[in-house]
């Protein structure tokens, strides 16, 4: 699916996830998660585009690689650039857990062309039928309503018990609604909801 904005932008699915399972709260069952990810990598190509931050570097496409290079390599010793050719590079993070993927970065003729950053990429099955399911829904939405677009919202609702963080999705005359919170007591929950008007 490609972003309208003088097509500068696209938007993919990505492979990634939450850790979750279904407990009891209140007498209501809810899937609880250690994290929410929206399953969306975004990556924008031609030399209008806004700047992207990966790490702690805010890049634009037409950007030299040798001053990439440079905002990469000044973001610390637990940011790791890594130029598989001229052409690819890759950005990652040194975690205990080993190199954490976060970024990627595609030049030609010495200027960056593309840059991805990686929001998720989580590997476990829990996390992955969730996520297919979203992605489902949505594909399964898009191909209904024959949608040519996406309207996508996104709002915190205060909460004294704690936050709700909410992504409405408007596809068609469908709306997919994503809450995501942690109430006091309780550990991390998110909901999925469809609605039709």
């Amino acid at each position: 699916m490609r972003a309208d904005r003088g097509s500068r932008c696209s938007l993919r699915p990505a492979t990634a996830g939450v850790m979750a399972q279904i407990q009891t709260i209140g007498g209501e069952q809810m899937w609880i998660v250690s994290l929410l990810l929206v399953v969306i990598a975004a990556s924008c190509s031609l030399a209008d585009a806004e700047p992207m931050s990966i790490a702690c570097a805010s890049l634009s496409p037409g950007a030299s690689a040798e001053s990439v290079r440079n905002l990469i390599l000044g973001c610390g010793s637990s940011t790791e650039l890594r130029e598989d050719t001229a052409n690819s590079w890759r950005i990652g993070q040194r975690t205990p857990n080993g190199w954490k993927p976060i970024g990627q970065l595609e030049f030609k003729n010495g200027r960056l062309l593309r840059l991805t950053r990686t929001w998720a990429n989580v590997q476990d099955k829990s996390a992955h039928a969730v996520t297919s399911t979203l992605l489902s829904l949505l594909s399964s939405l898009a191909g209904e309503s024959k949608a040519t677009g996406v309207l996508v919202s996104v709002s915190t609702l205060r909460n004294p018990g704690g936050d709700v963080n909410i992504l409405q999705l408007y596809i068609g005359k469908r709306l997919v609604t994503v809450y995501v919170s942690q109430p006091e007591g309780a550990g991390p929950a998110v909901q999925i909801d469809e609605t039709a008007d």
